[in-house]
This record gives structure tokens, C-alpha cells and sequence, in this order.
């Protein structure tokens, strides 16, 4: 008796005679019993072999799995220096929590197995949307060849894009400073602040000409001397 079949099982070889192999070859696996023997053996192998008939349907091999759509403009933003230096520390502060408690260790490796098991149940769905997918893709490559366009800065090393940023924001500040001390020492600042000066001093003349102090106003001003 002999079944072949595509799956992702282990067949662990049975000792002894050699009544019962196992071949495996390009995902294919190849179980054969001899028909001579008898007992327990047999029996179980039989059983195995059973199991294995009834359940291939349902069985997916590795190379058959669906995979999800490649999306262009996440391996372009990924390549840019600035979000790859992102990920990549991000990366080693996950695995230092993950490593440094063993209860940690399990509880993120249950995530990682939920989140894979999430996709792949997802996966129907996502094919589905598939065109929608690649073209919102495409338009948000279109859109990252404009920024790429206007800003090429985005590609210097993150360390360059810090001192240039650093740079250019003294150099704004420096300019509004000199700007600021150009007006205060203009000669038309000078001559409108003389001129509100006078204004003021006239102002303030013919308020006490025509608005002389009445009697409350002179017991303010006895009260405010005596302080």
C-alpha cells in the first residue's frame, strides 16, 4: 500500500524492519507499508495513511499559499535613509524587550503567530481588493515622484539632513534678527517715533488746558502725595 501526497507533515520513520518509510522530494512525500505485515504496526501505519487521504483536501503546501500584494510604495518609502534608519532601531529595541524577559519572549511570539494566522485568514479579502490595491499604489508612487521632485533632500543620510536642517533654521532666525535691528535703526522709525512722541506731549496738553482736574481728582492726587 503506498499514498502519495503534497502537504506540510513530518513523518517520523517507524524502526525496525523497515516495514514502513518515507520518501521526500520537491514538497512531495511518499508513505508505502508493506503489504506482508501484520499487527500492530501495520495497522497504525494504515490508520496514518487514512488520516492523511482525508485530510489533503484540506491541506495547503507552502508554495501554494496565496501571498500578499506587493505594494511598490512601501519598498520605496523604506528605502529612504531617514525611515530605514527608523525601522532598523526600531527593529533592535523590539528584540532587546522581546530577549530581555522570557515572559515577554512568549507573549510577542503569540503575537507574531496571531498576526501571521490574522493575514492569512485575510488573505480571501485581500484578493479581492487586489485591483483597488495596485491602483492606489500606483497613485501614490505618482505622488512620491513629486515629493522626490521637490524635496531630494528627503534621500540625504539622516545625520546630513539634521545639520542642513539645523542650518537653515539658524540662518531664518539670523536673517529676521538683522531684519528686526534694520527697521528698529531706520531713519523712518526714528522720525515716526519723534513724531508720536510730539503728538502725545500736544495730546496730553490740551487735556489738562480743556479737561482741568475737578475736586475728586484733586483729593486723588493730595492722597497719592501723601503716600
Amino acid at each position: 500500500m503506498a499514498f502519495e501526497y503534497r502537504a506540510q507533515i513530518t513523518v517520523t520513520k517507524m524502526a525496525g524492519n523497515g516495514d514502513v518509510y518515507k520518501k521526500c522530494f520537491n514538497g512531495t512525500c511518499t508513505v508505502g507499508v508493506n503489504k506482508k505485515i501484520k499487527g500492530s504496526i501495520a495497522k497504525k501505519a494504515e490508520a496514518y495513511l487514512h488520516a492523511v487521504e482525508k485530510s489533503q483536501k484540506h491541506r495547503v503546501t507552502r508554495s501554494q499559499k496565496p501571498n500578499m500584494p506587493r505594494l511598490e510604495v512601501v519598498s520605496r518609502v523604506a528605502a529612504i535613509p531617514i525611515v530605514e534608519s527608523g525601522i532598523g532601531v526600531t527593529e533592535k529595541l523590539y528584540f532587546k524587550i522581546k530577549e530581555s524577559n522570557p515572559l515577554f519572549r512568549w507573549y510577542l511570539s503569540f503575537g507574531e503567530k496571531s498576526l501571521a494566522t490574522g493575514l492569512q485568514l485575510a488573505m480571501p479579502a485581500v484578493q479581492m481588493l487586489e485591483t483597488p490595491i495596485n491602483q492606489l499604489d500606483r497613485f501614490l508612487c505618482k505622488s512620491l515622484d513629486v515629493v522626490e521632485k521637490r524635496v531630494p533632500s528627503i534621500y540625504m543620510p539622516p545625520q546630513a539632513m539634521y545639520s542642513e536642517t539645523r542650518q537653515y533654521v539658524l540662518r531664518r532666525a539670523d536673517s529676521v534678527k538683522q531684519l528686526g535691528e534694520a527697521v528698529l535703526d531706520s531713519r523712518v522709525t526714528a522720525a515716526t517715533a519723534t513724531a508720536l512722541d510730539r503728538a502725545l506731549t500736544t495730546a496730553d496738553k490740551y487735556v489738562d488746558k480743556y479737561l482741568p482736574p475737578d475736586n475728586q481728582d484733586a483729593a486723588d492726587g493730595k492722597l497719592l502725595h501723601k503716600f
